[in-house]
């Protein structure tokens, strides 16, 4: 499992984890953003969760709070 915990996801990152993606499919590589709902771009309709879900990618908010257990392992669901 690898976790990548973003806040900006730029373009660059974005490209970076198609070809990653393409390169070892047996990965299990998965988002937490700050706010999965923003906008790719300014103006734009497809959120960061969006582009998760089009390119087979699990992505997730973080929430502190409602994440965290209390053995302080931070909790995801399963595929």
């Amino acid at each position: 499992l690898i976790l990548k915990v973003k806040g900006r996801f730029i373009i660059e990152d974005r490209k970076k984890h198609l070809f990653v993606k393409s390169q070892h499919p047996d990965l299990d590589i998965r988002f937490v953003f700050d706010n999965p709902t923003r906008k790719l771009y300014k103006g734009g309709k497809m959120t960061y969760a969006d582009w998760c879900d089009k390119h087979g990618y699990m992505c997730n908010n973080f929430n502190i709070h409602d994440r965290v257990g209390r053995d302080g392992i931070l909790i995801l669901p399963s595929k």
